[in-house]
């Protein structure tokens, strides 16, 4: 789910990060996308790219949105290829710049807020 950042929805996740405690963040990353579907979606174009036993998924997401991702199946490589975000998730909070590359695991829930326009791509096995 894509929408247009809320200060205060993006103020309260940041408090409950802090108290580290992975199922409140849960519950609070699951309360926030209840509240979103209230908001008229934002655009987020996506482009796929498929290689011998590999999927590229690229997405284009507009400075201001605030997007919530479905939970992660399977483990993949994420990465912010241009651009600037936040990313809470039950781990905590984290600012990523173009050309970082991390691990998104299965089972992972996050929001990503978009500080500039952001091109993120996750590369996943294709069998």
């Amino acid at each position: 789910m894509n929408v247009r950042a809320d200060e205060s929805h993006v103020a309260t996740l940041q408090e409950v990060v802090k108290t580290k405690n992975p199922a409140m963040i849960r519950r609070a990353i699951l309360a926030l996308e209840k509240v979103m579907e209230a908001y008229d979606e934002v655009e987020c174009p996506v482009t796929d790219v498929f290689i011998d036993g590999l999927y590229c998924r690229q997405c284009f997401n507009p400075a201001g949105t605030l997007i919530v991702g479905k939970i992660q199946r399977h483990g993949c490589l994420a990465m912010i290829v241009c651009g600037e975000v936040k990313v809470f998730d039950e781990h905590g909070e984290r600012h990523l710049v173009a050309g970082e590359i991390f691990e998104s695991k299965p089972g992972a829930k996050r929001v990503v807020l978009a500080l500039k326009d952001t091109v993120f791509a996750t590369i996943h096995a294709n069998p």
